[in-house]
């Protein structure tokens, strides 16, 4: 009997949580439907640990597989890179490949990312299920080349023809064993993702989710949902499900799934936390049911209820920018009010440094969020992620966009320590010697409408807000204030500038410091070697070291707030002691009061 081909694949997360890796569990629940491949190929269990290369088990695994797959994020793409450098000093006759959405489809960067990586053998663009069947049923005969939807590093370097997304039916490794060895394995409580459909209608500029499926969207089968979400929920050590579709609450059907769940929860001896890649986001009928029902029937990972819509931008040219003016923001008004009046908070996602935004804009942003009574506006930094129309050289030309690198360490748990947040200038432990120690993440600096200045300027509008408006240590008074949002943020500056806040003026200056270290130093590229920067990007929407400082300095922090709003008071700090929660407090900002 002929010895069959050993495939391992690899889906590494860097999150806090262990998520089982659903990419590559696609891929091989999708080929093992093929009999001949049954008969030609083993799969190994597929790795997922971000500590994979501190495991014996994993080298030994390495030492074994004939091939090795790997999908490829910007978050984890120089670690891949050492994973598959050692993969070839074990294996020199194996076969490396790569796939995922750092994998450039435009033929110009595709030559230039295989020849950063002479290692790797082909290269897979777009979602890959059937572009690897086919692949793994005609390598025997064909090679390596002439694949639809790769490339290969050859003399005469071609891409072959782009992938067409197939309507295949979405694979489930959860029901045909893919995952059973890991979770029964696991040491740790475990996080699994599944889509109900796959696809978005939109072309966000800064988002692949549309790109990836050219703009179609194919559903699951939903008895196959159905029976995942059945998996999943009989597995005690899963204690957090991420439904990862762009647009849950599109269809009727999903209201059917958001039942299953609440029946098949219901079963459980333990807690188990559910949330959302996206909810549909022109609304529709069928959200705001499933919303209800799934804060009557779950707790979020975060441990309140609420709701969380991505607005990215109040400002029409903005939209329009970013290719998002076919999603009407004010669809979703009427719905924020009826969870508002039923005690469930609403949260706006929104965008910093999106090209056509401005100081003003940004102040008019927020003006209509305190209008809307948004609980906690999370906000994020804008980076370029690969195969979006905002990565393409024609879109960063028509809006005269500049970027740079940043790179940022991966391991970020090693810092949640008590020293990581009263001293900010604590060094990383990244050398920066070897690329695989960091993520390389682009940054704009620079675009039409505003330089790197003016870019200081916005997330000085956000310190002011964050630090006073989403920690609600101002919240209630500001609401209350007759002031616009612009009026009390200019109060606020003068009341600086006059140095009558020396405390709060302190707070600012660490801020900015960050901001100009990290996104305004003429460098290229920029190395995060001190907390307060990697803070600064990989936490920007919960940013700690101003709550810390205020709750540490009370009556220092009240006496010049009185400034700004003479009948603030601070009694609901006392529900929080600060020696014993710092590090909660830390993380989890928008829980304060």
């Amino acid at each position: 009997m002929q010895k069959k081909t050993k495939i391992l694949l690899a889906s590494i997360s860097f999150s806090a949580y262990e998520w089982l890796p659903y990419p590559v569990g696609c891929l091989i629940s999708h080929c093992k439907k093929d009999a001949k491949i049954n008969e030609m190929y083993e799969f190994m269990d597929p790795e997922y640990r971000s500590q994979s290369l501190d495991k014996d088990d994993f080298h030994e695994n390495l030492k074994q597989a004939d091939m090795l797959g790997l999908t490829n994020w910007v978050w984890n793409q120089n670690y891949n890179d050492r994973i598959s450098k050692l993969y070839k000093e074990y294996r020199p006759d194996g076969l490396v490949i790569y796939g995922g959405t750092n994998v450039p489809e435009e033929k110009e960067a595709s030559i230039v990312y295989a020849q950063e990586r002479p290692y790797v053998d082909i290269f897979f663009t777009g979602p890959a299920e059937e572009t690897f069947k086919n692949f793994l049923l005609d390598y025997p005969s064909k090679g390596l080349v002439d694949h639809t939807g790769t490339f290969t590093l050859n003399e005469n370097h071609t891409v072959k023809d782009k992938y067409q997304y197939a309507n295949i039916d979405i694979p489930s490794p959860y029901l045909d064993g893919t995952f059973d060895n890991i979770i029964k394995n696991s040491e740790h409580s475990l996080s699994a993702l599944f889509e109900t459909n796959r696809g978005c209608p939109y072309s966000c500029a800064f988002c692949d989710w549309g790109g990836l499926t050219r703009s179609k969207i194919i559903k699951t089968d939903p008895d196959t949902v159905k029976d995942t979400i059945s998996y999943i929920m009989k597995h005690e050590n899963i204690d957090r499900i991420e439904i990862g579709d762009a647009n849950f609450g599109i269809f009727k059907e999903d209201l059917d799934y958001t039942n299953h769940l609440i029946e098949e929860k219901a079963k459980r001896k333990k807690e188990i936390s559910l949330s959302m890649g996206g909810f549909a986001k022109n609304g529709g009928k069928y959200v705001e049911e499933i919303m209800h029902k799934m804060h009557e029937h779950f707790d979020s990972h975060h441990g309140r209820k609420y709701i969380k819509l991505s607005f990215q931008s109040h400002d029409e040219e903005v939209l329009d920018t970013i290719q998002r003016s076919n999603i009407d923001n004010t669809k979703l008004y009427p719905m924020m009010k009826n969870f508002q009046q039923q005690g469930i908070d609403v949260d706006a996602e929104m965008i910093i440094g999106m090209p056509g935004d401005t100081q003003d804009k940004w102040l008019e942003t927020i003006q209509k969020n305190m209008d809307f009574n948004i609980n906690h506006q999370k906000s994020f930094s804008l980076w370029i992620v690969p195969n979006t129309p905002m990565a393409t050289k024609e879109y960063q030309e028509k809006y005269k966009i500049k970027t740079k690198k940043i790179l940022v360490p991966y391991d970020l748990d090693q810092y949640k320590t008590i020293d990581y947040h009263l001293n900010n200038n604590i060094e990383t432990n990244c050398k920066f010697d070897d690329p695989s120690e960091y993520q390389c993440l682009e940054f704009i600096y620079e675009c039409f409408s505003f330089d790197s200045q003016e870019l200081m300027k916005i997330y000085d509008v956000w310190f002011w807000f964050n630090t006073l408006y989403n920690t609600k240590i101002a919240r209630k008074w500001m609401l209350e204030s007759n002031d616009t949002a612009k009026q009390q943020y200019q109060k606020f500056l003068e009341l600086l500038e006059d140095n009558k806040m020396p405390f709060f003026k302190q707070l600012r200056q660490n801020f900015q410091s960050a901001i100009w270290n990290t996104l305004a130093v003429p460098e290229d590229v920029t190395k995060l070697k001190t907390l307060s920067l990697v803070n600064f990007l990989t936490k920007f929407s919960i940013r700690g070291n101003e709550i810390v400082d205020i709750y540490t300095n009370k009556e220092k922090s009240l006496q010049e707030l009185k400034l700004l709003y003479p009948n603030i008071n601070f009694d609901h700090f006392k529900k929080i002691k600060v020696d014993k929660d710092l590090i909660k407090l830390y993380y989890v900002t928008a829980e304060v009061a």
